[in-house]
């Protein structure tokens, strides 16, 4: 418990000190969503596509101890996020420090710039 606080609160200072990117990863499909904290922008690049797509109007929001979502401008949720320790991509080996819920075929595991995937 202590250790997934001190996760939460790195997570909190490093958006509200600077920007921070949370990196998202699944497989079958490869694919890898990138979220800027600071301008809500976030790119998508899909293995079997050839150009990245590209989301912007997003907003990282606190939900509780440990729970975050990034919602689209509309107001929706586009990504919901765990800081647990216990995130899968669903084919490698890494433990992800955020559980990123379940892609097109299985989980996402995610990432920031402080916080890495750990094999």
């Amino acid at each position: 418990m202590k250790t997934l606080l001190t996760l939460a609160l790195t997570v909190i200072s490093a958006t509200s000190a600077q920007a921070d990117t949370i990196t998202c990863h699944q497989t079958e499909p490869f694919i890898t969503e990138t979220f800027n904290t600071d301008d809500g922008t976030a790119a998508i690049v899909a293995a079997h596509e050839p150009d990245a797509t590209f989301e912007s109007g997003l907003k990282f929001v606190i939900k509780g101890r440990g729970r975050f979502v990034i919602k689209k401008a509309d107001g929706s949720v586009w990504r919901t996020l765990k800081l647990n320790n216990d995130g899968a991509d669903g084919m490698s080996d890494r433990t992800y420090p955020i559980d990123g819920g379940q892609g097109i075929n299985g989980p996402i595991g995610c990432e920031t710039s402080e916080l890495k995937a750990k094999e």
